[in-house]
């Protein structure tokens, strides 16, 4: 993907823009890795990419929580992903 590609060449500007417009950081490439993955094992690491990608990645994990449990929705499971970095 794009965004897997963006990762690849650490070129956090698009990276930004990709999961600012929304861009699925949970998507595998062929080799099961999501961005957050590829990004946590390249050398050297770049924080800020990493940073952009996990706080989008927790966005992505309450969305998915929110919609799975629906009213049996836990204080504590939402309280966890906020204090990790979801918005």
């Amino acid at each position: 993907t794009v965004l897997i590609n963006a990762v690849l060449t650490n070129n956090i500007n698009l990276v930004r823009v990709l999961v600012n417009y929304g861009a699925n950081t949970m998507h595998q490439n062929s080799e099961q890795k999501t961005p957050i993955q590829i990004a946590n094992s390249a050398n050297p690491k770049n924080p800020q990419l990493i940073a952009c990608l996990q706080s989008q990645t927790f966005n992505v994990q309450l969305k998915q929580m929110i919609e799975e449990k629906k009213s049996t929705l836990n204080v504590d499971d939402v309280r966890k992903l906020l204090h990790r970095g979801a918005k």
